[in-house]
């Protein structure tokens, strides 16, 4: 997957690209109620459900960068929590969801096989949990750009995550890339 963002202060997502596979084409989508002027692509609004989707992927990216592949990112929240909208999206099945990701024969949304959850729809106590399943989106084939250049250092991811967080939310704050990188080394 390919994240286009832009912005400085009020970083948003801008674009997608999605490869299911590498001998199919991209599934585009980009931000807006309807695609516009852009052919054969999906659209998508900047919703809590997409800022959480943003989120979880770029800590994916960098929990492999400053890991090395030891860890693995998570998002987790109660409810009104981004962790939360974002599984209450995959529950929904909207529009955005099969735009970016497409389904499988089936019909099922192809995000479920790519995100797992735990506690989904939060069924029992406690938070609903969402990771990336490794297996279907390896850390490596997410690709972020920021204002047209490619973001692959820590430092650079850490400094967009801060951007897209929420001070509001306390399930996206993140630690300083020190604190990160000492926390995972332990």
């Amino acid at each position: 997957i390919e994240l286009t963002f832009a912005g400085e202060g009020d970083v948003q997502l801008v674009e997608t690209r999605f490869y299911q596979s590498a001998k199919d084409p991209a599934r585009v989508t980009i931000r807006g109620k309807t695609s516009g002027a852009f052919l054969n692509t999906g659209s998508f609004q900047w919703t809590s459900a997409v800022r959480a989707l943003c989120i979880l992927l770029l800590r994916t990216k960098l929990y492999q960068l400053v890991s090395a592949g030891k860890a693995s990112a998570q998002l987790s929240g109660t409810q009104g929590s981004l962790a939360a909208s974002l599984d209450y999206a995959m529950t929904r099945r909207p529009t955005w969801i099969i735009d970016m990701f497409g389904s499988d024969k089936a019909g099922s949304p192809l995000i479920n096989r790519i995100i797992a959850r735990t506690n989904s729809n939060r069924k029992r106590p406690g938070p609903v949990v969402l990771a990336i399943n490794h297996k279907m989106l390896a850390p490596d084939g997410i690709s972020i750009s920021w204002n047209n250049e490619a973001v692959t250092m820590p430092e650079s991811l850490h400094t967009l995550l801060l951007c897209l967080r929420d001070i509001d939310q306390a399930d996206i704050q993140e630690p300083s890339l020190k604190k990160l990188r000492d926390q995972l080394a332990a």
